[in-house]
């Protein structure tokens, strides 16, 4: 249910491109240092944008420098250590773990053994974030609970969903302390915004495979074999969240990076709904 959360790298400067790098690569760095080199594997650019929010309201200097790794090994590349990072890969770590989790139930049975390989990572980022990863875990199961139980209504799953990134934006302590009670609702309304953004687009994203394979998407409940009419019928509310997202971030008011957010925020995120409404209508 992730990986859409992308910037348009052909419209950023050299400077821009490196700091969306160096966040990329400190989250990177922070999931090997803190559940060793496997955790790097579940690194998405989705738990970056949490990094690069998180650390966007404060206007201290970040620690930043050029570093290689296994993947980068002749080209050093920027690596940026915000303390944030490490919330953020904790956070990837829970979903990711979760995902798995969801896949295995599904009947995926390569997530059987991955369930073995992150468990202890699991365990250890749950106790780190005790109060989120119940949170979580609680809105997960009541979003599942609906999926059983077939629910028709697209909008409800997209609320449920959005309860689950609600936590996630606004669960941060280390953030929470900081940033002050506003920028905390601010940042929990921005994590509904996106989390119902994702879900739609989503199941749109899947309509066909769930079509063949008879899984469980509210979209083929409702429009049948009808693509091209789901993805116009969903394209204004699909808008109507990425113009709520929008709004949230203003009201956010980072302190840096604000062309970051907004090439993420009003390029990235929009390229990426015309392409799902678009690309696989011309399929």
């Amino acid at each position: 249910m992730y990986g859409y959360v992308r910037a348009i790298k052909d419209n950023m400067t050299a400077d821009e491109l490196d700091r969306y790098q160096g966040y990329y690569c400190g989250l990177c760095k922070e999931l090997g240092a803190r559940y060793g080199q496997k955790a790097r594997m579940l690194l998405s650019y989705d738990m970056t944008f949490l990094a690069l929010l998180l650390s966007s309201v404060n206007a201290d200097a970040d620690n930043i420098s050029r570093e290689k790794c296994i993947l980068h090994h002749i080209k050093a590349k920027p690596v940026i250590k915000s303390k944030y990072n490490a919330y953020a890969a904790d956070m990837t770590v829970i979903l990711a773990y979760e995902k798995m989790r969801d896949d295995r139930q599904d009947g995926k049975a390569a997530s059987g053994a991955a369930l073995k390989i992150f468990a202890g990572a699991y365990a250890e980022a749950c106790g780190r974030r005790n109060e989120a990863a119940a949170l979580i875990r609680s809105r997960l199961e009541a979003f599942y609970r609906a999926e059983k139980a077939e629910e028709k209504s697209c909008d409800l799953m997209a609320d449920l969903f959005a309860e689950v990134m609600k936590v996630i934006f606004s669960g941060c302590d280390e953030f929470n302390r900081e940033a002050g009670e506003r920028r905390v609702r601010v940042m929990a309304e921005a994590g509904s915004s996106l989390g119902r953004w994702i879900y739609l687009i989503d199941a749109l994203d899947d309509f066909r495979d769930d079509m063949k394979s008879g899984n469980y998407n509210p979209l083929v409940m409702e429009y049948g074999e009808d693509r091209d009419s789901a993805a116009e019928d969903l394209r204004p509310a699909l808008y109507r969240h990425l113009g709520l997202l929008g709004q949230d971030l203003d009201l956010l008011d980072p302190k840096k990076d604000l062309d970051l957010i907004e090439n993420i925020t009003y390029l990235g995120l929009r390229a990426k709904t015309e392409e799902i409404i678009k690309g696989q209508k011309d399929e």
